[in-house]
C-alpha cells in the first residue's frame, strides 16, 4: 500500500507544475515543459505497486478468512480493494493523459 501511495504521489507532484500552463500568459516557452520530471512515466511502477498490494491482500489472514465465509460481493474485501484500485488507476491514467496533452501542446 505504501509503494502505491508513494508512486501515485510522485506522479501527481510531477504533473502539478504543468497545470500552471493555464495561467501562463506570455509567448515564451513554458519552463516546466523542459523539466525531466514532467515527462517521467510512472505506469510500470504503479502496475508493480498494485500487483504487490493485491498479493499482500490475498495473503492477509483476516481477508482470506472473510472470503471463505462467503457472502455478498459488497462484503468481500478483495472486491472492495479491486474497486478502489481500479478507481485509483483510472484517476492516475487520466492524470497521465492530461500531462501528455499539456506536453504535446507546448
Amino acid at each position: 500500500c505504501d509503494r502505491l501511495r508513494e508512486a501515485g504521489r510522485r506522479q501527481v507532484l510531477s504533473a502539478q507544475p504543468l497545470l500552471d500552463i493555464f495561467v501562463h500568459e506570455t509567448s515564451s516557452r513554458f519552463q516546466c515543459l523542459s523539466d525531466p520530471a514532467a515527462t517521467r512515466s510512472f505506469r510500470l511502477e504503479l502496475q508493480e505497486a498494485r500487483r504487490a498490494l493485491c498479493v499482500e491482500l490475498a495473503r492477509h489472514p483476516s481477508i482470506t478468512r472473510l472470503q471463505r465465509e462467503g457472502g455478498r460481493l459488497e462484503e468481500d474485501p478483495i472486491c472492495q480493494a479491486c474497486v478502489v484500485l481500479g478507481s485509483v488507476a483510472s484517476m492516475l491514467d487520466d492524470l497521465r493523459e492530461l500531462q501528455h496533452a499539456i506536453l504535446r501542446s507546448g
